[in-house]
This record gives structure tokens, C-alpha cells and sequence, in this order.
């Protein structure tokens, strides 16, 4: 059961950044106890000695974007595909950090435009372990940077859900719901299901078709269900529902 401040997932289209393409990160977060949060996004380039982007100013590439019903705006980070040797493809990594209000002060700090926070930032692994366990959520999503126009376009999965046998808008204590979708993508999938009450299974592909079955709770109230899925090339979808369960 999902019952505390996690990023659920960060979104980035086009997973393939290349010249002329306009990049955009967008996390999705979960606050099953309502409880609020800050949010931190930021990129890393990381080639064994840190994040390259400490050597730029801090607003380059750190965001604290708005968030609504879950999702933060999107934001584009400033990716240079130009300087991309011919043939290769650099990776770069988006960040997401999600803290309990007033949790993180590297927040407000990259908010103030303190710039010595950039030296945490750029060692997300020793940042992430210094982090409490408790209201704090770190995720990260990777993109490639080219500067070929011509390779392939490598775009995220289109998830779209299929009439479902129970409509889980409105379900009775302890029934079980069947949620069905039809994803888009060449490429073999992983996925995963939460819900802030009850039990979801792990979900069964058939070809393009993913099921799961959620197992409502048996104590009434109006829950969250999320469905994460990855295509193991770098894109990524979400869906998200909410539940009236009576």
C-alpha cells in the first residue's frame, strides 16, 4: 500500500534529445496523508567525477517547479546536443526530490539562489544517502543527447485504459476492480501498480494489453490508484485514477 511521500515517476519527452528537439521533465508525486511538499528537479551529467553542471550557474539547471493534483509543470531543461561527439550519445540524468515542507533546506536554498548548494547537488548519491528516510522521495530518470538529427526518434509509451469491466470511479468496500490498458511501444515494458489503500497485484501483459486488479479496502474513503510503466529505452508513462470507495 502506498502510504507515504513518493515520486512516483519522472517523465521525459522526448527521451532522446536531438538537435532542434525541446526536452521536458515533468514528476509526478504522491502525498497519500495530504501533508504537502517541496520539489526539486535538476540535471547531471556524470561522467565519474560529479555532476558536470556544477561549473554553470545554479538556475541552468536546477527547477522548482509549480505542482497541481500531482504533477509538476513540465520544465525544460538546457541540454546542448552541438557539443555531442559525431556517433555517440551522452547521458544525462533528471533528478527529482520530493521533502515534507521545510524537510530539505537545499530547496530553499536553490530557491534563494545560494550558490554553494550547487556542490551538494552534483554528488546526487552522498545527497540522497544524507537524506532523512522519512518524507523524502529521490527518483531519477535518464536521457541521451545527441547531435544527430537523424537518429531515431525514441519516444515515450502512449498508455491509453480501455473501458474497464468495473468502473472504478465508484466501488464498494473490499470488491475487486480490473484495470485495463492498451500501451503503445516495440520495446519489451515493465510496470507497476499502487494504490494509497488496499492491494494491487503485479499486473499481467498480454502483447500491448496490461492488467491489474486492485483489491479496495474494506474501510470507505477516496484513494489513489497509479500505474507506472518503463520501456527499458529510457521512456516512461503514468496514469493515475482516484477511487470512491463506499
Amino acid at each position: 500500500m502506498l502510504s507515504r511521500l513518493q515520486v512516483m515517476s519522472v517523465v521525459v519527452d522526448p527521451p532522446l534529445v536531438r538537435p532542434g528537439d525541446i526536452p521536458t521533465a515533468t514528476a509526478w508525486i504522491a502525498d497519500p496523508e495530504d501533508e504537502g511538499y517541496e520539489l526539486l528537479l535538476w540535471t547531471c551529467t556524470d561522467f565519474g567525477e560529479g555532476c558536470l553542471e556544477v561549473l554553470f550557474d545554479l538556475e541552468e539547471w536546477t527547477h522548482t517547479p509549480v505542482v497541481s493534483n500531482g504533477t509538476s509543470q513540465p520544465w525544460i531543461p538546457e541540454v546542448d546536443t552541438e557539443s555531442v561527439p559525431a556517433g555517440y550519445q551522452v547521458p544525462v540524468s533528471v533528478f527529482a526530490l520530493a521533502c515534507a515542507p521545510g524537510l530539505c533546506p537545499e530547496i530553499a536554498r536553490v530557491r534563494a539562489g545560494d550558490g554553494s548548494v550547487a556542490e551538494i547537488l552534483a554528488d546526487p548519491g552522498a545527497f540522497g544517502m544524507s537524506l532523512p528516510i522519512e518524507g523524502t522521495s529521490i527518483v531519477r530518470r535518464g536521457l541521451e543527447v545527441t547531435s544527430d538529427a537523424n537518429a531515431r526518434e525514441n519516444g515515450n509509451p502512449d498508455v491509453t485504459s480501455r473501458p474497464f469491466p468495473t468502473a472504478y470511479e465508484r466501488v464498494s468496500t473490499g470488491s475487486s476492480v480490473i484495470l485495463l490498458f492498451v500501451v503503445s511501444d516495440e520495446t519489451d515494458m515493465t510496470s507497476d501498480g499502487f494504490a494509497t489503500g488496499g492491494t494491487m497485484d503485479s499486473g499481467s501483459w498480454s502483447g500491448h494489453d496490461l492488467t491489474f486488479v486492485w483489491q479496495a479496502p474494506n474501510e470507505p474513503g477516496l484513494y489513489d490508484l497509479w500505474v507506472t510503466i518503463e520501456d527499458g529505452t529510457g521512456g516512461s508513462a503514468v496514469w493515475r485514477g482516484t477511487s470512491q470507495v463506499e
